[in-house]
């Protein structure tokens, strides 16, 4: 009787072993990073990055053949400078102008209720900002949409780093768009993917070295403020 138990236990490990149920859904994801242009992806989450202020968004190319970190950091001034060319808008309003765009992507709803009455949405500290977007952008994890990745510092390729600029009569209004449906691209940016397709292929294990370049010049903050457990919008 215990022999049959026995026999009848290893069957049913066998089962569970060697079932094909649970992998059915699997797929190859490649490790490759996408190179500057328009990529069609799906949005894979938002999070501080890790040692960095900055927030991380994850993106995965819909046919699966790379993935893109893109990372944004902590505006450290919210004072318009100028040049030979005007007023510019501050780091805080370029920053602020890519973030509309990845929420007007990703959350069109969220991104008319901003038009609205943007001053509800709202954070005390970057840390809150991001807890901020995360628990509204999470739940579009899984959205497609397109991102335009040009390149930038070194071997990485990224969002361009400018996005808006100020009309005569100081009005910010946007000059590019980075993320979402019909992206183009301009001569100046197709000349700087031209350029780049003939560069060496990026040498994965110098990224690390070039992120701890990247954290010499930012600082890692502490703070872990909580926000409102009420959202602005419902």
């Amino acid at each position: 009787m215990m022999k049959k138990k026995l026999l009848t236990f290893k069957n049913v490990l066998s089962m569970s072993m060697f079932n094909m149920g649970g992998v059915a859904a699997a797929k190859v994801v490649s490790n490759n990073y996408l190179k500057a242009g328009i990529h069609d992806v799906i949005f894979k989450g938002i999070d501080k990055a890790q040692n960095l202020n900055a927030l991380e968004l994850q993106f995965e190319a819909v046919d699966g053949s790379g993935i893109h970190n893109e990372r944004i950091f902590e505006p450290t001034s919210a004072e318009r400078t100028e040049s030979q060319y005007g007023a510019n808008p501050s780091q805080a309003e370029q920053f602020m102008c890519k973030i509309k765009q990845i929420i007007d992507a990703l959350d069109p709803e969220l991104g008319e209720k901003i038009e609205k009455d943007g001053n509800k949405f709202a954070a005390p500290d970057f840390d809150g900002f991001i807890m901020l977007l995360k628990r509204y952008l999470d739940k579009r994890i899984g959205t497609q949409t397109q991102i335009k990745l040009i390149p930038t510092k070194g071997s990485y390729v990224g969002f361009p780093s400018y996005v808006a600029a100020l009309s005569r009569d100081g009005a910010i209004y946007m000059t590019t768009k980075v993320i979402g449906e019909n992206l183009t691209l301009s001569t100046k940016e197709t000349n700087a993917i031209e350029n780049a397709k003939n560069a060496k292929p990026t040498d994965m294990r110098s990224r690390d070295n070039e992120l701890d370049d990247l954290n010499d010049d930012f600082s890692i903050g502490n703070k872990k403020d909580d926000i409102d457990d009420d959202l602005p919008f419902g």
